[in-house]
């Protein structure tokens, strides 16, 4: 089916797509969105819809949006049957929630890609101005930028060893969760870092 892709004509002024290769992501690796509770939001993708729990990742991190504050808040990965997953950050605090419902700051695209096809998008997107940066979860590396209505895109690359991270994740989440939505909000995750690139809100 890729390929019998065939490129539309390029407008005016624009590169033909004939003279890059054609980069297609792998497949979607997440949606992601704000909840209120998490609990209850577990409740509803798994229990109702039957979407299992596989990831909960409990961090501390600075924003940009909010300097000088260490913000809680924990990340939870529904999975579906082509190992896409819909994803919810869930905060402690109420009007970080309020920041991230009301903006939509946290609603994105994500695409699973292979870590050469990663560097090569960084690389054109780079030259066009786009201003594109990378963060290390640990989990994976995502390189982010903004699409012209301002959505944020994410292409998601993964370690060596993602299946163990993985494995690990999934014997965990709910005990996670639980001692997380209890208010035991120490992290999981110390490992992520920014390694290119600056936050657009910066």
């Amino acid at each position: 089916m890729v390929d019998n892709l065939v490129a539309a004509e390029p407008a005016a002024g624009a590169v033909p797509t004939a003279t890059k290769a054609r980069i297609l992501p792998q497949r979607g690796h997440h949606v992601a969105y704000v909840c209120k509770d998490h609990e209850a939001t577990r409740h509803f993708y798994e229990d109702i819809l039957g979407m299992p729990l596989i990831a909960a990742w409990a961090e501390v991190n600075e924003y940009p949006n909010f300097p000088g504050r260490q913000l809680e808040y924990m990340h939870a990965f529904y999975a579906a049957a082509d190992g896409s997953t819909i994803a919810f950050f869930g905060y402690a605090d109420e009007d970080v929630y309020e920041w991230g419902r009301q903006r939509n700051n946290l609603a994105h695209i994500s695409w699973f890609v292979t870590p050469e096809d990663q560097i090569a998008l960084r690389d054109r997107l780079e030259e066009a101005g786009l201003n594109p940066f990378v963060i290390d979860h640990y989990y994976c590396v995502s390189l982010y930028a903004k699409d012209p209505d301002g959505t944020t895109v994410e292409f998601v690359a993964e370690p060596e060893n993602a299946a163990e991270i993985n494995a690990d994740q999934l014997a965990n989440a709910h005990a996670t969760m639980a001692r997380w939505v209890a208010g035991d909000r120490s992290p999981n995750n110390t490992y992520m870092k920014w390694i290119y690139g600056n936050h657009p809100s910066a």
